[in-house]
């Protein structure tokens, strides 16, 4: 919990460097943020955001606004990408101390939400099939820029990451991937990551990982793994998610693809703090 909230104080600062076209606001001069958050919606309409401690208020207008001029469905999404400006003055004035951000000016949003599926045996009917590699995965949230783990986990739920793939024109769908009637061992869970799509033309160099200032869903990702977490306090689990990785073309066939290589974390059920 204390590095979630280390990692919160430092997204306040630099997640608004810079909005990109698709984000940008009518307001250029006002102070604004920008990130991943977890959607917490009710159906008699509240909606806030989250991230860790970190809560953000929308007004109800710009809220309704963003629904309707970018299809945002709060109460079936988990985890969404948003921007937003704010006044720094008021009940704004200190951020970092009172953790909330209350009557933002929504601007932006879009899910983050990515499939999970347990299958009993690969290649089943029901089995989802990767049609191309991806170029790598990565801790976007670490605060280490040296991170291997690839991935992390947050409010003991979410794994998210930044997947780069190469990316033109056509659809693409990722999928994590359990089947539980896999050999595995005591303390671990393995996901198979599943990319698919049309495969892209010959020479695309675009990534979308280059994308993910304009496009942020395109990038980024949040698995939901609550059926697969342990909830006791101090429980351990290691979670391995396994991608076909190609980092010169999109061929899945290719001699350059290296088949299921593994990112790994160990993960430990936080314990609250009194």
């Amino acid at each position: 919990m204390k590095q979630m909230k280390v990692l919160v104080l430092s997204l306040i600062v630099l997640m608004g460097v810079g909005f990109t076209s698709c984000m940008n606001s009518e307001d250029n001069s006002a102070p604004y943020w920008m990130g991943p958050v977890e959607v917490v919606s009710s159906a008699y309409g509240s909606t806030y955001f989250k991230l860790g401690e970190f809560k953000i208020y929308p007004t109800t207008t710009s809220l309704m606004a963003i629904e309707q001029k970018q299809n945002f469905k709060p109460l079936s999404t988990k985890m969404a990408y948003i921007s937003c400006t704010y006044s720094a003055d008021g009940e704004n004035a200190n951020i970092a101390t009172t953790q909330k951000l209350n009557n933002v000016n929504l601007t932006y949003a879009v899910s983050l939400d990515g499939a999970v599926e347990s299958v009993a045996t690969k290649e089943a009917s029901n089995d989802s099939i990767s049609t191309a590699p991806v170029i790598s995965l990565s801790d976007v949230m670490s605060a280490s820029s040296t991170s291997n783990d690839g991935f992390s986990i947050l409010h003991n739920r979410y794994l998210f990451v930044g997947i780069s793939y190469f990316f033109q024109e056509y659809a693409h769908s990722l999928t994590l991937v359990n089947y539980p009637n896999e050999e595995a061992k005591e303390g671990t869970v393995v996901f198979y990551l599943r990319h698919t799509g049309t495969p892209e033309k010959e020479g695309v160099t675009l990534t979308s990982a280059a994308l993910a200032g304009s496009y942020p869903s395109l990038y980024f990702k949040a698995f939901d793994l609550l059926n697969y977490l342990p909830t006791v306090p101090g429980k351990e689990l290691k979670i391995i998610v396994k991608a076909d990785i190609n980092t010169t073309n999109n061929k899945l066939d290719s001699e350059n693809t290296v088949k299921d290589k593994e990112y790994s974390i160990t993960y430990k059920v936080e314990e609250e703090e009194e």
